[in-house]
């Protein structure tokens, strides 16, 4: 089996996903989310039981935020079709029909009787592609150790990691801002159609930018830029609340409700108020940070810098 610190091989397989048929990549995953590969050695395997599928524990990491769980075993599709049925699956299942993935990570094995057999074992692929954990076992019945691939899941992340999702979270913020921005020139003149749209822009936005930057949060190691991500993730929150309570607002002005307008407009002024209390997330193509704290007023120093933020002399 792939030690851990290897390159996890890229593969792309026949899968079932939501209930239907399709090509998954283990490169569509990376650098977005860990990716636990879950092999098994056929569907209704020994591990499973009525109850049970063997899988449900692993299942249970699809709602986790910034995980991917991916399935494999040796069956088609569309037995993974009947598997998942049977015991309700949400994580897609790959077809590694031919064994070659199986191969590629060292899990085909031939047992006594001369079978063809692909053991049953956990891989956790961090962010870079990066073999974080492994576990396997020979005894198609046993199950896998949950707090192993708990604690990888975990331990994957780190200030570049940090990096790249504040990166995006500021693209989706600055877009935001311009939609805001073009949204109160539409409202201050009374053309409430146009405000409305222009706000619901800006709200998905900086939804989107408080989704990236709480993730940078979460993965970073260095505590002062994680004072940072976390300062403009509340100011993405507040901003996106009131661009919805503003837009909500134009949709009342629109219908000749001023009294609800007003309410809501005045709803999200204390949200804007809120915000005013940040600074605006730093250009992370002027990286490091100037040591400003998100927190207007105070100063902090960012001791250390992503490698992928370095500009080459």
């Amino acid at each position: 089996m792939l030690e851990e610190g290897a390159r996890a091989p890229r593969f792309e397989l026949p899968a079932l996903v939501d209930g239907s048929f399709s090509q998954v990549a283990l490169e569509e995953y990376l650098g977005e989310d860990v990716v636990v590969l879950a092999f098994i050695p056929g569907v209704f395997n020994p591990a499973c039981d009525d109850q049970s599928s063997g899988l449900e524990e692993l299942d249970l990491f699809t709602v986790q935020k910034d995980v991917t769980v991916l399935g494999i075993s040796p069956d088609s599709v569309y037995s993974h079709r009947a598997f998942a049925d049977a015991y309700d699956l949400t994580m897609p299942l790959l077809a590694d029909t031919d064994r070659e993935v199986a191969r590629q990570y060292g899990l085909d094995v031939v047992d006594d009787l001369g079978q063809h057999l692909l053991e049953r074992a956990v891989v956790v692929v961090d962010h870079d592609g990066v073999v974080a954990y492994t576990w396997s076992t020979s005894d198609p019945s046993r199950r896998p150790d949950l707090a192993g691939v708990k604690d990888a899941i975990g331990e994957t992340g780190g200030d570049d990691v940090a990096f790249a999702r504040y990166r995006v979270g500021h693209a989706h913020y600055t877009e935001g801002r311009r939609a805001f921005t073009a949204a109160m020139g539409s409202f201050n003149e009374s053309e409430w159609l146009l405000a409305q749209g222009d706000f619901q822009q800006a709200r998905d936005e900086f939804a989107a930018a408080e989704d990236h930057f709480d993730t940078a949060a979460r993965f970073v190691d260095d505590p002062d830029l994680g004072t940072l991500y976390d300062g403009v993730r509340t100011k993405s929150d507040a901003l996106y609340q009131a661009a919805d309570w503003l837009a909500q607002a134009a949709n009342q002005y629109s219908s000749g409700n001023g009294m609800a307008g007003r309410t809501l407009r005045e709803d999200a002024e204390r949200r804007l108020e809120s915000a005013r209390d940040y600074h605006d997330p730093p250009d992370p193509d002027q990286w490091p940070p100037d040591g400003t704290d998100p927190k207007r007023g105070r100063r902090k120093t960012c001791s250390r810098t992503p490698r992928t933020a370095r500009r080459r002399p």
